[in-house]
């Protein structure tokens, strides 16, 4: 490729890659204070986990925007995203699923994908279908998390260190490269 155009899509791509940073720290702003609108604690929603996922080859570290942990009981992994939110379902899925999470959700901050982590099935297409926290909290009353077999767990850990690969890797504008 032409070193000035080149020059040119990297500059193009970087600036899409901050305009996309900026919107995804609003969205997850507005979701951090919808879910405490919600009845969550603070102290009940873990900011930036992340799971060290190893397959054969390598080992990552793997993270969603939130974890919803009411009475210090996984209830949800939580992605915001600016993009189509089915694009992350598969991402969020395998996460809540080696953390052992009832629900896993995707949102914009408008509308989200309520999933139940163990059957994929969709509960919800919008954000208000994200359950209260009284409600988390009934919901896992008699909630255990299924075993999975491991080779299901291999896959899992396949899929979330792909979704790895495709983060960020502008290292001025992604200094976490998330």
């Amino acid at each position: 490729m032409d070193p000035e155009r080149e020059k040119r899509v990297r500059e193009k791509l970087r600036d899409e890659g901050r305009e996309s940073i900026m919107v995804t720290g609003l969205i997850r702003e507005q979701v951090y204070a919808f879910l405490i609108g919600r009845g969550f604690y603070e102290e009940e929603i873990e900011i930036d986990p992340f799971l060290k996922v190893t397959d054969c080859k390598r080992t990552e570290d793997c993270a969603v925007d939130f974890v919803l942990e009411p009475e210090g009981k996984v209830f949800a992994a939580v992605i915001c995203s600016p993009a189509a939110l089915e694009s992350s379902e598969r991402h969020a899925l395998a996460w809540g699923r080696l953390r052992g999470a009832m629900y896993s959700i995707i949102t914009n901050g408008a509308d989200a994908r309520v999933l139940r982590t163990d059957t994929g099935e969709l509960l919800g297409e919008k954000i208000l279908d994200i359950p209260e926290r009284d409600q988390a909290v009934l919901f896992l009353r008699d909630y255990v998390p299924p075993e999975y077999p491991e080779d299901k767990l291999l896959k899992e850990r396949r899929i979330l260190l792909a979704f790895n690969v495709a983060r960020c890797n502008f290292k001025d504008i992604c200094p976490s490269g998330q």
